[in-house]
């Protein structure tokens, strides 16, 4: 994406932890190939300022010379890391931020800088897991999309083709389907002796929202292995971790509703609880990018 003619740079949120070092690996290599400036920010208070910039120059200094022709340039601003990243994100292409959660449904973190941000960023927004070991980066998993037939699973395909051609992996596009709790009186004998096809039908129905979500892609991505899952569940966001789990997926990627419809807050999305709980990396697309 560019603006006024300039392309949009990564934003890396930067502090002192591991999980920001993690972040910052993934976003060097995402500014590189986008070919596109790196800007590392942190937020912190009127106190800490000095020592977060001086903190911010010598990480600058390290991924120059990592990265010899990547444009870096460094932001240190008052307030908090989240708030500071969501403000950024409105001139950014994509937000790279780590998560210090170790993955699973006992280890949300809630109030957290990845939650946040992801919650209300006006781009793209990758939450970093961990960073292969070796010089692997990024490592060999697969990329999976969560396709729900919306606007938002559409913006989330056109990501995650674009991530697994780069990374020269397989990409997964997976709709999660259930079958309606209704009870007997609103649907009358009909479901109750047709239930079995009923079945049938929200099963075929479920691929055919993956065929017309994958129409075209294969033209514009020929070089990307595409496989597609529908699969039956009750909870989306917790079979879609089941899936990344059993195919070791590497990143997981899912649309995030529009920001029209978030009058409060959104932590029961798919979205965020994918944030909240995966194992992979996670990244988030508003639909309602504007550029």
């Amino acid at each position: 994406m560019t603006t006024s003619g300039r392309p949009w740079p990564v934003v890396a949120g930067v502090d002192y932890s591991s999980a920001s070092a993690a972040a910052l690996a993934y976003a060097a290599w995402e500014a590189q190939r986008r070919a596109v400036g790196l800007v590392l920010v942190n937020g912190s208070d009127n106190d800490r300022l000095i020592a977060a910039g001086e903190h911010l120059a010598e990480v600058a200094a390290g991924v120059r010379r990592a990265h010899p022709g990547l444009a870096v340039s460094t932001k240190v601003l008052t307030g908090s890391g989240g708030l500071t990243l969501v403000n950024e994100s409105a001139s950014a292409g994509l937000v790279v931020v780590g998560s210090r959660g170790s993955g699973g449904f006992d280890g949300l973190l809630l109030g957290s800088v990845a939650t946040q941000v992801s919650q209300h960023a006006r781009c793209p927004v990758l939450v970093v897991r961990a960073v292969p070991s070796g010089d692997d980066l990024p490592g060999k998993g697969r990329v999976l999309v969560a396709v729900d037939g919306t606007t938002g699973s559409t913006d989330a395909l056109s990501f995650g083709f674009e991530e697994a051609a780069a990374r020269e992996v397989p990409l997964v596009a997976v709709h999660v389907w259930s079958v309606p709790t209704v009870s007997a009186r609103s649907v009358g004998t009909v479901w109750s002796s047709n239930r079995s096809n009923a079945r049938a039908q929200l099963e075929d129905a479920a691929g055919q929202v993956l065929a017309t979500a994958l129409a075209g892609w294969d033209q514009k991505y020929p070089q990307v292995e595409v496989d597609s899952w529908s699969v039956h569940g009750d909870e989306p966001a917790r079979t879609l971790l089941g899936v990344a789990d059993q195919l070791a997926a590497e990143l997981i990627v899912a649309g995030s509703r529009p920001r029209s419809a978030r009058s409060g807050p959104v932590l029961g999305s798919v979205s965020q609880a994918l944030v909240a709980h995966a194992q992979a990396s996670v990244a988030v697309i508003d639909p309602e990018r504007v550029g």
